[in-house]
């Protein structure tokens, strides 16, 4: 299965060129389209799960390749962090085993949270429409050692233009 595509100012910068970056950049930017509503949550959402769009999608407001198109990508991400707090709630609330009939031997058995399962489903569809936009753990890591060795770059490229006159 192929990998989902990483917007190119999340990706190292050893794999091309600075044109060929340039490029990427400016070829991405064109499909982006408008980000107006970027910051509006879609009205689809109750209140709660608003609230975490919004801290979902302020970190990620300085990502150029972000557009309206992704809204719907964040509002997927708030409703699965919105029911991972429910299975939590659940979890706190009921202990991580818990009593259930056996409904052939009518006998009561301890098993494992129902609310377990669910927290790993929610977990799961956060995880892959995070990665999906390229804010996985790891995008975010590339992302700040990119910034870093962007700034070196034009401190460097000062410095030599300086010399040269």
């Amino acid at each position: 299965m192929s990998r989902n595509r990483v917007p190119t100012e999340l990706q190292d910068t050893r794999n091309f060129s600075k044109e060929e970056r340039e490029k990427r950049i400016k070829a991405e930017s064109a499909l982006v389209g408008d980000r107006d509503l970027l910051e509006t949550p879609p009205e689809h959402l109750n209140k709660i799960e608003k609230e975490i769009y919004m801290e979902l999608v302020q970190p990620l407001l300085h990502i150029k390749a972000l557009g309206n198109a992704d809204r719907e990508i964040i509002a997927i991400c708030a409703n699965a962090k919105y029911r991972m707090h429910q299975a939590n709630e659940l979890i706190e609330e009921h202990g991580l085993m818990v009593y259930k009939e056996n409904t052939k031997t009518h006998q009561v058995e301890l098993v494992e949270n129902p609310a377990i399962k669910t927290y790993k489903t929610y977990e799961g569809i956060f995880n892959k429409n995070m990665t999906a936009i390229g804010m996985s753990a790891s995008a975010r890591s590339k992302f700040a050692t990119n910034v870093e060795n962007e700034q070196k770059e034009n401190k460097l490229n000062n410095l030599l233009s300086g010399l040269r006159g």
